[in-house]
């Protein structure tokens, strides 16, 4: 009997509830607007930092510009000076030629007397190459004047024989002359005479 009345509370238990839950379905509303936006909460704490891998190195840059030139230092001191160098060859032999100038009329050496129609001189050379040829010339002026050609002998000599007026010498207050040979192979050799007017006008 004791059982039989439990069974029968539980069962009335269960009524009611189902019926309180479904009067309580009954009675609800509609769901209400959202209410406003709470304030934001406060900010949390910065987190830890961490170190981060080293970055590729960068390229190189571009060169630089040349800086401006320094000054000139100071001279420095004259160095030693240097051992003699060794003696040089010895050097060809100069010529042995010679010339010679006289009066064709009185064979005086390197005088020459003035007449009217003008002297006649002999010139000699020597020391010359053996069939050399040379250039006889005089200087009445400013300028040399071909007097004649001659080729040296054997011995290396030559005679030629000139007629002076011809070739524009005269008496002058400085009457001293220089004459010229010049051979192909030898060179050049000069000589020198004097005119003499003993009697001005003959």
């Amino acid at each position: 009997m004791l059982g039989l009345l439990r069974s029968r509370v539980k069962a009335l238990f269960l009524v009611s509830l189902m019926v309180g839950l479904a009067a309580a379905v009954a009675c609800a509303g509609d769901t209400g607007p959202a209410g406003p936006q709470g304030p934001a909460g406060p900010q949390g704490p910065a987190g830890v930092s961490q170190p981060g891998d080293p970055g590729a190195p960068g390229a190189p840059g571009l060169p630089g510009l040349p800086g401006a030139a320094g000054a000139d230092g100071a001279a420095g001191p004259a160095g030693p000076a240097g051992p003699a160098g060794p003696a040089g060859a010895n050097g060809e032999n100069g010529s042995n030629a010679a010339l010679l100038v006289h009066d064709s009329a009185n064979n005086v050496a390197g005088a020459v007397e003035w007449r009217i129609g003008g002297p006649t001189v002999d010139i000699l050379g020597g020391g010359f190459n053996s069939g050399e040829r040379i250039s006889v010339t005089g200087k009445p002026g400013s300028f040399d004047v071909l007097l004649a050609d001659a080729t040296a002998n054997s011995h290396g000599a030559f005679m030629v024989t000139v007629q002076l007026t011809q070739s524009g010498f005269a008496p002058a207050e400085d009457s001293v002359f220089t004459v010229s040979a010049s051979g192909e192979d030898t060179g050049r050799v000069e000589g020198v005479f004097v005119m003499v007017d003993k009697v001005p006008g003959n």
